[in-house]
């Protein structure tokens, strides 16, 4: 269980603690992975997983796109 400093309660499997900086994924070859990625990082659905469905990508690295 997590809760928020407003007081929200949920239940989740994990926490993940980003610190917000700005990436740097220039060294990280990604078009050779064929990883999609933009200037805020690399692309990720709701699981942390890239368009490479072998690959995840999770914190300072991430521009993770969180749908409901």
């Amino acid at each position: 269980m997590v809760q928020t400093t407003s007081g929200y309660r949920f239940n989740t499997q994990k926490v993940y603690n980003v610190a917000g900086r700005i990436p740097k994924i220039q060294q990280l070859s990604l078009i050779n992975a064929g990883v999609s990625y933009d200037d805020h990082g690399i692309l990720t659905n709701n699981y942390l997983q890239t368009n490479q469905p072998h690959i995840f990508a999770c914190g300072d690295c991430s521009n993770a796109v969180f749908q409901n």
